[in-house]
């Protein structure tokens, strides 16, 4: 479970419990720039370098099954996701929730204390460098090498990242794809968790043939 940029692995606990009650183990990390991760390491584009170490662990432990990897990410996870999914051919299925398709065209209409938060995460000395920074992660020839089974989520009344992206997102992979545009949602539909936490649960379980269905 790949986390948001301003989130940490301790918030994913509910979410988590969804598809543990569906058979499934789960593993929520911080990454760079992210949580305990955030002191020494700015956030970087490439994820699949820091969740390619992840699936290295999983890989060593006898009691997980590595050819079943799945990836569910929420706001700049999920832009994270996809990346990963794209880049590293372990993902057997990938959830993204919220996420943007090039963080540079969602930079400007963000709020200024959203801004200052790329600042820190990018450990940056101005919001201004943070925006340059910021036009790295970008799925632009990246996206049609998803080939893995996507399932995307979006808001439709997100006002930090469109929705937009999402449906640009769906047009672009190779692989299978399922878009959820959730009206009345804000972002990573947050407001409406009804409409998607168990029926991510569920998809993802259907993806990797869980073997203990809800």
């Amino acid at each position: 479970m790949i986390m948001g940029m301003d989130s940490c692995k301790e918030e994913s606990h509910n979410a988590e419990q969804g598809f543990l009650e569906r058979g499934m183990a789960t593993l929520s990390f911080d990454g760079p720039g992210q949580g305990e991760g955030g002191y020494d390491h700015a956030i970087r584009h490439d994820y699949e370098v820091p969740c390619g170490a992840v699936f290295d662990l999983i890989e060593s432990l006898d009691d997980l099954d590595p050819g079943r990897i799945g990836i569910i990410g929420t706001s700049m996870g999920g832009y994270y996701a996809p990346r990963v999914a794209a880049r590293d051919k372990r993902v057997s299925a990938c959830i993204c929730n919220g996420g943007a398709f090039s963080v540079i065209d969602n930079f400007d209409p963000r709020p200024q204390n959203l801004k200052e938060v790329y600042r820190v995460r990018t450990h940056s000395g101005s919001v201004e460098e943070a925006r340059e920074k910021t036009r790295l992660f970008d799925l632009t020839g990246v996206a049609q090498d998803i080939t893995c089974p996507m399932f995307i989520i979006a808001g439709k009344n997100d006002t930090i990242t469109s929705y937009h992206d999402a449906e640009r997102l769906a047009s672009q992979v190779s692989g299978p794809v399922e878009l959820l545009a959730i009206e009345g949602a804000n972002h990573v539909a947050h407001n409406r968790l009804y409409r998607h936490r168990s029926q991510s649960a569920d998809w993802m379980a259907e993806q990797l043939g869980a073997t203990n269905p809800a």
